[in-house]
């Protein structure tokens, strides 16, 4: 056990988040080796930038290499914190509740290479995939909440492109009120660059939006903001709250944890919920991926014994 080296990882539709790092989950293939090797894979003769865009939604992670690259990566980064090079890989991953059919298939992308040699930046690595551990999106924030869970509970993942929810009641998971949907940032940003060209005749850059989302200081007139700041509410209202409302959740009287990507868009644009004291909110994007790790730890030393 001591010698396995555990990590968490949440392979989002926007974001590939672990406990210390979080890059966007675009991998694009170079024709050559680059002159600055910042954010560059080379793996298997190919060399790949890392994060400097978001490739598209794909409802089943292993359909190509993209996830597999960009865990590589990924696992680059945490090694680089540990200040390591080669090791022996626990990995803890997740999948939204809906496509929970895909987990054997997606456990077997991850570990295909029993042994695995690339190169991150201008560093080498040579890890071996011990094993993967797959667990429901979400389960982790009910799991950090488990002293306050009480009644019935659900947790409401928004993330960039899925709404995941697991219902709990007194602690116990209720697979028939569990379930994922397709909306949440990425849907939302192109609606609003869609409206964007259709009001105003030019494409509003994704970055820009983001930094509206995340009430950041933004170059844009006070009419546009406020045009994607309604487009916002908009989205949030029709495409998340009222489609949770359709399915059954109640906002007066449920008690909601809402994290994910755009629990932090949602809190800042609806403070009325924020004052609900049955609504909480977990902010941090990379709370799946450290509670991911956390399980895995969990069940490698349950099956050291």
């Amino acid at each position: 056990m001591n010698d396995k080296i555990i990590i968490g990882m949440d392979h989002g539709y926007g974001y590939l988040k672990t406990k210390n790092h979080v890059m966007l989950n675009g991998v694009n293939p170079l024709s050559s080796e680059p002159p600055f090797l910042n954010h560059v894979i080379a793996y298997e003769g190919q060399y790949y930038t890392i994060g400097e865009s978001r490739q598209k939604y794909v409802a089943d992670k292993t359909a190509n290499n993209n996830y597999y690259i960009l865990t590589l990566a990924a696992l680059a980064e945490e090694m680089k914190q540990r200040n390591l090079n080669t090791g022996k890989i626990v990995l803890g991953a997740g999948l939204p509740y809906s496509f929970w059919n895909q987990r054997d298939k997606f456990c077997n992308y991850l570990k295909k290479n029993d042994e695995v040699k690339f190169k991150y930046g201008d560093e080498g690595y040579y890890l071996s995939i011990d094993s993967v551990y797959i667990f429901p999106q979400c389960y982790p924030i009910a799991i950090k909440r488990a002293d306050k869970l009480r009644g019935k509970t659900r947790v409401v993942d928004v993330g960039s492109g899925t709404v995941d929810v697991i219902t709990f009641i007194d602690k116990t998971m209720q697979l028939s009120e569990s379930y994922s949907f397709r909306a949440g940032t990425i849907e939302c940003i192109e609606l609003i660059q869609k409206e964007f060209m259709s009001q105003h005749n030019f494409t509003l850059d994704e970055y820009i939006i983001q930094e509206v989302m995340q009430g950041a200081d933004v170059t844009l007139t006070e009419e546009y903001r406020e045009f994607v700041i309604q487009l916002i509410k908009s989205y949030v209202q029709n495409n998340v709250l009222d489609a949770l409302a359709q399915k059954g959740l109640n906002f007066e009287f449920d008690m909601i944890v809402v994290a994910g990507g755009m629990a932090s868009v949602i809190e800042r644009f609806y403070p009325e919920l924020t004052e609900k004291p049955n609504i909480d909110f977990e902010t941090d994007i990379k709370a799946n991926a450290i509670g991911f790790e956390d399980l895995a730890v969990a069940y490698s030393e349950k099956h050291c014994k």
